[in-house]
């Protein structure tokens, strides 16, 4: 996909949803628009998306009691509050709930993008994370298990030359041994072929 990210816009009022999509997409992004919070569920259920920027007032649920269905659904998605009725201890209970960021209307248009591309940024380096630390793990699992196989290889060839050794050792004995208590003439040599001629 040619598109720099899919970003849900949820609002209620349609004039905002249609500029922010109109913006969004004019910078190479993917959009998609929710004017409730329970459309806007149904929309991560169907779809995956990289960023919500979401209105803090829609008219059947608060924008923050969206956050923790947010995150069972799409937990690598970064959500974006957005309101007009700020204050500090808004914003940093919207942050301690999970939001990745806060804005605050009148939207300034270039702040918006500056945010949701940092956004972005912090999110793929949280998704390139874990996918080296989970083949990371993945690589270190396999190789205790080679490691494993190795170890019960070498096992099993010591338990089997240590079975073998000893009746090597036995029968060499026990040859020896018949060996020095021949008695004479018992075997005897095999005469050497006389040719005569006549």
């Amino acid at each position: 996909m040619d598109h720099k990210g899919a970003i849900l816009i949820v609002d209620d009022d349609a004039s905002s949803c249609a500029t922010l999509a109109h913006i969004l997409m004019a910078k190479g992004y993917q959009t998609d628009t929710a004017a409730t919070g329970h459309e806007a569920l149904e929309k991560t259920e169907g779809q995956s998306f990289n960023v919500a920027l979401v209105d803090i007032r829609l008219p059947d649920v608060d924008g923050t009691d969206l956050l923790g269905p947010f995150r069972e659904r799409q937990p690598d998605m970064a959500v974006v509050l957005v309101t007009a009725y700020a204050s500090i201890q808004s914003a940093v209970q919207a942050l301690n709930q999970g939001a990745a960021a806060y804005i605050v209307k009148p939207m300034d248009m270039d702040e918006m993008l500056a945010t949701v591309r940092q956004v972005l940024d912090r999110q793929r380096l949280v998704v390139e994370n874990r996918r080296l630390y989970e083949e990371t793990q993945r690589e270190l699992a396999e190789r205790k298990r080679a490691q494993e196989a190795l170890a019960r290889e070498g096992s099993w060839a010591w338990s089997v030359s240590a079975e073998i050794s000893p009746s090597i050792s036995v029968s060499r004995i026990s040859f020896a041994r018949r060996k020095r208590s021949k008695p004479s003439g018992a075997w005897p040599e095999e005469s050497p072929m006389i040719s005569t001629t006549t």
